[in-house]
């Protein structure tokens, strides 16, 4: 038999979600939606769900008996009961220019003609300013084209153009007496010219016979032909130049040139026929439901039969194996007779010669060659034939007269193999349940790597790309040792058990339990996998063919062309069906909304119909307030609930898309959940601004009170360390009173003078600082310098001192307590260096210390004392008495760390150590 393309058919009824089994009409909207009229309602389908329609949804009528098409795209509906309606963009309208139409019983045809509207019941509607006075009162049917319009009666034809506004009757020039061009109930179309019509006669035996009715415009001539083929149901224009005819046997295509039949389909009870923007063949009958026939012109049946296993194509002549092990070839459409038996063929090879290499689990043949014996695992690499039998791998080479064996290697790895492929003459991959092996005869070496999955399958592509398919966890594909890629269900495999993997350039087939997958390498991977449409049959087997696979199934052998998903590729689009608020579901073309502040609930259902069979439809939605982003959330459901959204502007984003293609553009839905009374914008910011006013007066009244309290704190440590600093003053001023007595008394008068204008510098000095609590390091190191050196010069240079500053210390930055160093040394001098019969040193070094802090170190050279006497020595000290206590109030203060650290030596000098903060804010 010759390959042919073959349909496969699904049939839908009231159990798949129809609304009746009888269904009258069928239409295709411009948003891609199949409508069908039935005895009970509408339907709409997606290809996924049914929705139906009745009165209580806003339908006119429940029984819906026929639809026309009109050039905007309108669907218009026939019903029982004379209310006229129609569908747009995916919803039903029961009014045509802001009026209801209502023609009072049972409608027989609907036309637009030059923007008008004619219908016709027992009588005639328009919207049209046309005189149909002069036409007979049993007209039955408005046909015709952009250009022409007629009027069809039971006897009569009559005629408008576009230039007239009155009908003119057309004379018929073979009409005989009594000739009925139809009868009430049945229909008329027109076609390339001519007005067809039929009428269904019955006789006294109760037989039938129906008569179709050609009417040519251009000779008026009218004639009548006998079907045998069924009662005529319907009548539908098909073509410019055809027309179907719906029978109790079927679908016809009918050619009134011609004169010619073609039975499209043979259902029985066809009322309606279409085929939709993918090819796609639907038909509506009579108590029988919808069938729907898959047109797969990229799937061939190349030969039909139920007895063969598995086929192969080797110069385009196919050899096909048989259940009971006998080999067949096919060519030109012809079935040899068996040219081999061999037990359990599995790969039939093509070689450099004629015939090919023949080769499974209990061996092979290759002309004459013949091993009867198991093996575990065997691959062809180039023109060398290498097999696993019992723990060893032998390899021959393929010659024109046989197979020559070249070597034998032992195996690397004990156990059974189950299939190895050979990446080279020396490097074969290998499986065994979950693991992979890599043998490297080269180097002796073995690599192993382990699969969380049972493996049915490992093969190699024509790139060296590595593919596995797993017993229930998809597939694996190795581009390199660093890239691999999973494709299992969740991204739109059709079942994750997988039985083979065939290879074509940049493609893989994908036989798993559901059927065949193809994968696009070169595709993102979320678009990589296109389902193939069912084949007819168990599939037992596939393999590469020139032009695709050959598919080997139950019901014979068929052909998947590689060019398969190119005819797939439309993307499928979002519609809003309808939302429903708490209890209430209405239907809207509006894309932004208000819902009342006490709505609980919204669900938003919504739909993209879609037409390649097997591909399923996934959505992405993101809801966000206007002001926020979100991120996708992905979803199969077509369902949206969204509870107890906070008062705001929302937009609901859509987007779908099958298995195979791009997401879609993006459905927006915008939004406002109104605010109640109390949380409107203005009550808030009243609310807002009374409570500042209020928060103002409350924080102004504590912080009145916290610095009152902080001024009555700051007055009594000043007024505590005015008082300190007049005793400090009063005790230094009585030693230094006493050296000046002591120079007087010695009569030196120059050195009197020199020390009265430098205790003089000193003086003023301590005049300056004395009201403040901190004062800059600079100015305490300015005031020690005048100290030391009046000291000096009072005991007659019996020490020597030297100030050091680190060169990452900007002593005009720092802050410390004022006059905090003097204490130290003044006791320095007269209880470390005084005591010395020797000259003494005194050195002040200040450094930083870690980040926020700085030392200031005094150390002397005196007699030091021991650690043990530093306690009494800070109480008999009453200037190291008060520095402390002004330690301790500037802590208090300022919430600040001030540390002291005083170490002695006996014998070799003292050291103290004043820690201070960086900062005292």
């Amino acid at each position: 038999m010759n390959a042919q393309h073959y349909e496969t058919t699904v049939n839908y009824t009231v159990e798949d979600g129809l609304p009746s089994n009888t269904i009258y009409a069928i239409e295709q909207d411009s948003l891609g939606y199949i409508w069908l009229g039935t005895d009970k309602g509408l339907s709409r389908f997606d290809g996924t769900e049914f929705i139906n329609y009745t009165e209580s949804d806003g339908l006119t009528d429940s029984e819906i008996l026929k639809f026309y098409k009109d050039p905007e795209n309108r669907i218009w509906y026939y019903t029982l009961n004379g209310k006229i309606g129609f569908i747009k963009n995916g919803k039903i309208h029961n009014q045509f220019r802001g009026s209801a139409i209502d023609i009072g019983s049972r409608v027989q045809s609907i036309f637009f003609f030059q923007g008008d509207l004619f219908t016709l019941s027992n009588s005639i509607n328009t919207t049209a300013n046309i005189d149909v006075s002069n036409t007979h009162p049993t007209v039955r049917a408005f046909i015709g084209d952009e250009q022409n319009l007629y009027l069809l009666s039971f006897y009569s034809i009559y005629y408008l153009d576009s230039t007239s506004s009155t009908f003119k009757e057309i004379p018929i020039s073979n009409k005989t007496s009594g000739s009925s061009l139809k009868t009430e109930y049945e229909y008329a179309t027109y076609v390339n010219k001519f007005i067809l019509s039929y009428r269904t006669r019955r006789f006294l035996t109760s037989k039938t016979q129906s008569l179709l009715y050609t009417f040519n415009t251009t000779n008026n001539r009218l004639d009548s032909i006998s079907f045998n083929n069924g009662n005529i149901l319907n009548i539908k224009k098909a073509t410019d130049s055809t027309a179907y005819y719906f029978t109790t046997q079927g679908v016809f295509s009918f050619n009134p040139k011609s004169a010619a039949f073609i039975n499209i389909n043979s259902y029985d009870y066809a009322t309606d026929y279409l085929i939709d923007d993918y090819g796609n063949r639907w038909t509506t009958t009579y108590q029988n439901g919808l069938f729907l026939d898959l047109a797969n012109k990229e799937i061939k049946q190349i030969y039909k039969s139920t007895g063969f296993k598995s086929s192969f194509e080797i110069d385009s002549i196919k050899y096909l194996v048989s259940k009971d092990d006998l080999i067949y070839t096919y060519s030109d459409s012809v079935l040899s007779h068996p040219i081999l038996r061999q037990n359990q063929i599995e790969l039939i090879h093509p070689t450099s010669f004629k015939d090919p290499l023949y080769i499974g689990r209990y061996g092979y043949y290759y002309k004459k060659d013949h091993l009867n014996a198991y093996l575990s695992a065997y691959t062809i690499h180039s023109d060398t034939l290498s097999y696993y039998r019992a723990n060893k791998i032998v390899q021959c080479k393929i010659t024109r007269n046989g197979l020559d064996e070249i070597r034998t290697l032992p195996t690397l790895k004990k156990g059974i193999i189950k299939k190895f492929i050979s990446m080279s003459s020396n490097d074969f991959l290998a499986y065994d349940d979950r693991e992979i092996l890599q043998f490297n005869y080269a180097n002796s070496s073995v690599n192993s790597t382990v699969v969380d999955s049972r493996i049915n399958h490992l093969s190699i592509d024509e790139k060296q790309r590595i593919w596995i398919g797993t017993n229930g966890n998809g597939v694996f594909y190795v581009k390199d040792e660093k890239d691999t890629v999973h494709f299992n269900s969740a991204l739109g495999l059709g079942n994750d058990f997988i039985k083979s993997i065939s290879h074509q350039t940049d493609i893989a087939w994908v036989l798993h339990n559901n059927g065949i997958d193809l994968i696009e390498v070169n595709k993102p991977i979320e678009q990589a996998i296109t389902h193939v449409k069912p084949i007819p049959g168990n599939i037992y087997h596939i393999s590469s063919s020139k032009n695709g696979i050959l598919a080997t199934t139950s019901k014979g052998i068929f052909e998947v062309t590689n060019d398969y998903p190119l005819n797939i590729k439309k993307t499928p689009q979002v519609n809003l069906d309808w939302i429903k608020t708490d209890k209430t579901k209405f239907i809207t073309s509006k894309e932004n909304l208000d819902f009342i502040p006490s709505t609980q609930q919204i669900q938003i259902k919504f739909s993209s119909p879609y037409w390649q069979h097997g591909q399923s439809i996934v959505y992405r939605y993101k809801l966000a307030e206007t002001t926020e982003r979100s991120q996708w959330i992905q979803t199969s459901k077509n369902l949206i609930t969204s509870d107890n959204l906070k008062h705001g502007k929302y937009t609901l984003e859509i987007q779908a898309r099958a298995n195979n293609t791009n997401w879609s553009e993006s459905f927006l839905l915008h939004f406002e959940m109104r605010p109640y009374w109390y949380e409107q914008a203005w009550l808030k910011w009243l609310f807002a601004f009374l409570s500042s006013l209020l928060l103002i007066t409350i924080f102004g009244r504590i912080r009145s009170s916290i610095h009152y309290r902080k001024r009555l704190k700051s007055e009594k440590l000043f007024a505590d360390l005015s008082a300190r600093k007049a005793q400090f003053k009063s005790h230094f001023v009585f030693n230094s009173i006493n050296s000046v007595r002591n120079y007087l008394l010695n009569n030196d008068q120059k050195t009197s003078d020199d020390y009265l204008v430098a205790y003089s510098k000193l003086m003023r000095k301590m005049l300056d600082v004395s009201n403040k609590v901190l004062i800059p390091l600079n100015e305490e190191l300015e005031l020690i310098e005048y100290y030391m050196s009046l000291e000096q010069m009072r005991l007659r240079h019996q020490f020597e001192y030297q100030i050091e500053i680190s060169k990452d210390i900007r002593t005009a930055d720092l802050k410390c307590p004022a006059m905090i160093t003097q204490v130290f040394v003044e006791n320095a001098i007269w209880h470390g260096i005084m005591p010395l019969n020797d000259t003494g040193f005194i050195n002040i070094f200040i450094a930083l210390q870690q980040q926020d802090h700085y030392v200031i170190r005094i150390t002397d050279d005196g007699v030091g004392f021991d650690k043990t006497d530093i306690k009494q020595k800070d109480q008999t000290s009453w200037g190291t008495s008060i520095v402390k206590d002004k330690i301790k109030l500037i802590k208090e203060t300022y919430d600040v760390d001030l540390k002291i650290e005083i170490d002695s030596n006996k014998g070799v000098g003292t050291e103290v150590s004043i820690t201070l903060p960086i900062s005292f804010s």
